[in-house]
């Protein structure tokens, strides 16, 4: 037991920060208060993993040439 009591802390401390990390992902986004490199970073991610997002962001950027 004494020798999993380090390994212990350190993944609890590690649940601790992830946490708190994720309660202020969430804060961010409620708020809005991200700024604009956040809000791009997003968009791209949006745009190029969820394809949904990425369809509609092609139908507001389409082009008509001619």
């Amino acid at each position: 037991m004494n020798a999993l009591l380090p390994l212990l802390m350190v993944v609890g401390c590690l649940a601790v920060v992830m946490g708190f990390f994720g309660w202020l992902a969430l804060l961010v986004r409620r708020r809005g208060s991200a700024g604009a490199g956040i809000t791009a970073a997003m968009a791209s991610y949006d745009e190029a993993l969820r394809t949904a997002a990425s369809g509609a962001a092609a139908a507001r950027l389409s082009v008509n040439f001619g």
